[in-house]
């Protein structure tokens, strides 16, 4: 998904922003790498905008930034390092909303999302897309549905993690029509 050049830019202002809000006035940058951990594997959506938006913060804030991906646990890894960082703003989080809104009630997490973090920009928006192999006999929705529906059970849908919005709108798409595609999540969205 191609991003405005326009869009980027107060894109970036709006992180710079928010990053000089999260510090206390009268704290001074340090000489330490500000540190963006991704609760995803490196070359995934959050992955790539965090590179984006790190490389054009070294260069507004003279500071290096470096991206850290912590996948894994519903991004409880990612989160828990984040908690366990000194609190000097030296370590931020970039992470897809579900993360903070749907994993905690679909898995056991160690943080309380209402309480331990504080979401600070929106920076991004993304939309899911429906793909399939070209070996694939349906070229469009309609044919899908209906090879599906002439293979039950033997066809499956990947995910880049239980419990994210791909599985939901996979199972989504499996009761509207009346398919049954098999759930296979993977860790992340380019494995999957």
């Amino acid at each position: 998904m191609p991003i405005r050049p326009a869009l980027l830019r107060a894109r970036r202002a709006a992180v710079c922003a928010a990053l000089a809000l999260a510090m206390p006035a009268a704290m001074a940058w340090t000489n330490k790498p500000i540190r963006v951990l991704i609760p995803a594997p490196a070359g995934g959506t959050m992955d790539v905008l965090a590179r984006v938006l790190s490389e054009q913060l070294t260069a507004e804030l003279g500071q290096p930034v470096v991206v850290d991906n912590k996948p894994g646990a519903g991004g409880s890894i990612a989160i828990n390092t984040m908690l366990a960082a000194p609190p000097d703003g030296q370590t931020i989080l970039l992470s897809t909303t579900n993360v903070l809104t749907e994993i905690p009630h679909v898995m056991k997490v160690s943080f309380d999302p209402m309480k331990d973090v504080k979401p600070v920009a929106a920076v991004a928006k993304s939309t899911l897309l429906l793909v399939g192999s070209t070996s694939l006999p349906a070229k469009d929705l309609p044919a899908l549905v209906g090879y599906v529906k002439a293979h039950p059970g033997q066809l499956s849908f990947a995910s880049y993690s239980a419990g994210t919005v791909a599985q939901y709108a996979g199972l989504i798409m499996n009761q509207k029509a009346g398919m049954d595609l098999q759930h296979v999540p993977f860790a992340g969205s380019p494995p999957a």
